[in-house]
């Protein structure tokens, strides 16, 4: 299961109280190669 948190000003502290429910958070930023926008985001993974 992953998830995908928009990064915004709240952005830090939604991904801790994620982090806490699924067990698993990494933020992730990096450049699309089509738009050359950079993109950044939590994602959360269910470990078990």
């Amino acid at each position: 299961m992953s998830k995908f948190k928009s990064d915004k000003d709240s952005s830090i502290a939604s991904g801790f109280k994620e982090l806490v429910t699924f067990g698993y958070a990494e933020f992730r930023k990096g450049k699309d190669p089509v738009t050359g926008r950079f993109n950044s985001g939590w994602y959360f993974f269910e470990e078990s």
